[in-house]
């Protein structure tokens, strides 16, 4: 996608943007909230810059994860070096897989107790999709503000 055409995408997802917030009541959206981000991420916008984010994974000096780590637009976890490369490529302009992260994070057998989790940062995102899906695994939640 050349400069032009981007300029012009970028110029209807802004008006569109400008529709919805202004006429979000008729389509039963009760807040809208504009987050400055550089960047379309996690979206076909950014599908475009896929090879040169692959040149820079490949360059990386990547290892094997020592503890588990999920991807997020797989909700599986990373077990060797070649899928964290192509999964890291794909995190740019694939929608990004919250609830189905959690749940595979947080699945248990019955009288399995769930993991102490803590959200550092500004915010109570996670622990607001945690309250939503699964109550138990909430209770075990707690925020630090920093």
């Amino acid at each position: 996608m050349g400069d032009i055409s981007l300029q012009y995408c970028k110029f209807y997802v802004l008006q569109a943007l400008e529709f919805i917030d202004k006429n979000r009541y008729e389509f039963g959206i009760k807040k809208v909230d504009h987050l400055p981000v550089p960047g379309a991420f996690h979206s076909r916008l950014m599908h475009s810059t896929v090879s040169t984010i692959t040149r820079a994974v490949a360059a990386a000096d990547l290892r094997e994860p020592i503890i588990p780590v999920h991807c997020n637009v797989t909700s599986h976890r990373y077990h060797n070096v070649d899928s964290i490369r192509q999964q890291l490529v794909n995190q740019l302009w694939k929608p990004v897989q919250w609830e189905q992260t959690m749940h595979v994070l947080y699945g248990r057998h019955v009288g399995t107790d769930f993991p102490l989790t803590f959200e550092v940062g500004p915010g109570r995102q996670l622990g607001f999709i945690l309250q939503q899906i699964n109550a138990k695994a909430y209770a075990q939640y707690d925020n630090i503000q920093v």
